[in-house]
């Protein structure tokens, strides 16, 4: 559909598969660590969808190493997003492993650590993961007020809850530690939940604040061209501002009225609308089937407050053909309060799930009611703009 009469060019982004090898429902993770499954990370950039596979099939390839920025180089998974950082001073950088994107040695004397870690989903939950780690250091549960009290900073343009502990600190399968420290920053967003978690003696913790705080500064995802401006003349256009348009991948169309914003690189892509500057509608993917349709459109449901769907009403729920898949969707309207999202009163939600075997694609909305009933052509024609190129 064609907005306004005329609509924007079509994009192509790459989309990130899953790095492990299994996958458990969005919400639900072990209590013993972080453990990052299947993940909705993705950044915007040209993809190929798989020849011959029929339409919607994701390609899982992996992502090429990233460029090093200062000292910082990304590694992690083979599939997924390539985070950069600069390497604070002192701090030895790690192989990365299957549950640890970014993994450094603070002080190998003292076995002091610090890593960055991505769950789906909910990931358990910030007061889940609050108590849980506050557990770890010998520590009492604190209340969900308490929780939501707890300082911020900034982690990759959202703001992050900083926990700060001491205690006898006790990791998967060792003996409690007296005088440790935990340091860590906890990122609720719609697509995952994305940890950074420093830990040893007291006394090294403290003495390595800084340095946590310019890795958390730093950190960031490679973009290609979006670090090297060398071919940027001062005060040229830069049309980097947008999606690339490409040849191959998964391409779409938006409406005139849709901006892209570029503050999220967690998403495949993110517009916002309307004049609330509260509205958005974005697209995030995670591998296998995401969880499956049912918990994901009762999730989305409850971040209005409204009563969960059955199993058949959610097999009765309409469908729109997106990348050749008969794919389910629901709107509903409440009172919003979601993860990483400031409560809005009067909101509401119109989601689509495809799935598509390897990957499933989540196409959300969210803003007030008023402004998404008025977006209900766009989002339909949006979601039936997915394409395989």
């Amino acid at each position: 559909m064609k907005s306004n009469g005329t609509s924007k060019p079509s994009y192509s982004v790459h989309v990130v598969s899953a790095a492990c090898s299994f996958l458990v429902a969005l919400g639900v993770m072990s209590c013993s660590e972080e453990r990052p499954l299947d993940r909705e990370i993705t950044d915007v950039r040209p993809a190929g969808i798989r020849s011959g596979s029929g339409p919607g099939m994701v390609s899982p390839s992996g992502m090429p190493s990233s460029q090093n920025r200062a000292s910082g180089a990304s590694g992690g998974p083979s599939s997924g997003p390539n985070f950069i950082w600069d390497t604070p001073e002192g701090w030895t950088e790690e192989p990365p492993t299957e549950f640890r994107a970014a993994n450094f040695v603070v002080d190998a004397e003292s076995n002091s650590e610090c890593y960055l870690t991505i769950l789906p989903g909910q990931g358990g939950g910030l007061h889940e993961n609050v108590n849980r780690w506050r557990g770890q250091i010998g520590l009492a549960p604190q209340s969900t007020e308490e929780i939501d009290a707890l300082p911020k900073r900034p982690l990759f343009g959202n703001p992050a809850t900083i926990v700060d502990l001491e205690g006898a600190y006790k990791g998967m399968g060792d003996n409690a530690v007296p005088g440790s420290a935990l340091l860590g920053a906890i990122l609720a967003m719609p697509e995952g939940m994305l940890f950074v978690k420093m830990t040893g003696p007291a006394e090294v913790v403290n003495a390595n604040r800084s340095a946590f705080d310019r890795f958390c500064d730093t950190l960031d995802i490679d973009v290609p061209g979006e670090h090297d401006h060398s071919s940027h003349a001062p005060g040229a256009h830069d049309e980097a501002a947008e999606p690339p348009n490409a040849s191959g991948g998964l391409a779409w169309t938006a409406p005139d009225s849709w901006t892209v914003d570029t503050s999220n690189k967690m998403r495949v892509v993110n517009y916002r609308f309307g004049e609330s500057g509260e509205s958005e509608c974005y697209i995030s993917v995670l591998g296998g089937d995401g969880g499956g349709v049912e918990l994901n459109v009762n999730r989305w449901r409850s971040q209005v407050g409204v009563d969960e769907l059955s199993a058949s009403e959610i097999m009765a729920l309409p469908t729109l053909k997106i990348l050749g898949v008969d794919s389910p969707w629901m709107e509903a309207y409440g009172d919003f309060s979601g993860m990483g999202a400031e409560d809005l009163s009067n909101a509401g939600i119109k989601g689509a799930i495809c799935v598509l075997g390897s990957e499933a694609l989540f196409i959300k909305m969210i803003g007030p009611a008023a402004e998404l009933r008025e977006q209900h052509d766009n989002f339909i024609s949006f979601c039936e703009s997915l394409r395989a190129e």
